[in-house]
């Protein structure tokens, strides 16, 4: 799977959030103008009373159209979750497998003048910087089925590959 893939998938999830708030908020300022009007129209209003009566259809329709909305949420996010771990396996994973072995050639190509003994080459490799910052790297989390957040999850391997990608830039 590719980075673009799963931050579309994200970017999806996101947006289906932000309905689901935008609906909560309409579903709050409509129950209070109804409120209002209910309590303090002219019952020969015509037009107050077309408010009243669009309003109470809005109250009716808010808690079923938020719930589908949830459902559907719900349903992304376990699939966010399931393409992720697609997305570390199939494409992060291999790809800070082949940085890290490419960093060590590079700085083993650099340094190998240096030390006689195998060890000590060996050591000087791990302790380098390009070494160090593939390793730094913050993906080798716990690949979870149902994160507590699953929005932190996902950025954070996108956070990693963007990672890669710059290191990638020096080798």
């Amino acid at each position: 799977m590719k980075p673009a893939t799963l931050k579309s998938a994200l970017e999806t999830h996101l947006k289906l959030r932000a309905e689901i708030g935008e609906l909560e908020d309409l579903k709050a300022r409509s129950a209070t103008e109804l409120a209002k009007l209910e309590a303090g129209c002219d019952l020969k209003d015509k037009a107050a009373l077309q408010e009243i009566a669009r309003l109470q259809v809005l109250a009716r329709l808010f808690p079923a159209r938020i719930e589908a909305r949830d459902n559907q949420l719900e349903t992304d996010r376990a699939a966010l979750v399931e393409a992720t771990s697609a997305f570390i396996a199939e494409t992060l994973r291999p790809k800070l497998n082949a940085l890290r072995e490419s960093a060590r050639e590079k700085v083993k190509k650099a340094i190998a003048d240096l030390y006689s003994d195998k060890d000590a080459l060996d050591a000087a490799i791990a302790k380098s910087d390009l070494v160090r910052s593939v390793e730094s790297i913050d993906w080798n989390r716990t690949i979870q089925t149902n994160p507590s957040n699953s929005i932190t999850y996902v950025q954070g391997f996108l956070q990693a590959w963007n990672q890669a990608v710059e290191i990638e830039k020096t080798l």
